[in-house]
């Protein structure tokens, strides 16, 4: 059954669900691929003598890290929704 929610419409059922999960996936590892990068950046930018620099994307990475840990764990809890 399709509903309408702030301008778009979208239906609900079991593959919902797969998609919304597959999407958490996605978005985890679309974290880690920038954490990634991002370590690099800091340490190209420690060595162009910009700690201070460095240390704010070091700030961010946590960010991006702590928002992964809130993602995994809606991951979680959906796959055992799924499962059970």
């Amino acid at each position: 059954m399709a509903q309408e929610h702030d301008n778009h419409t979208h239906s609900h059922g079991a593959s919902d669900r797969e998609e919304t999960i597959a999407a958490l996936r996605f978005m985890i590892d679309h974290n880690s691929h920038h954490i990634t990068e991002l370590l690099d950046l800091a340490h190209s930018l420690g060595h162009l003598g910009k700690p201070e620099q460095a240390e704010e994307v070091e700030r961010a990475i946590k960010d991006f890290e702590a928002g992964n840990v809130r993602l995994q764990t809606v991951f979680t809890e959906l796959g055992n929704v799924a499962q059970a």
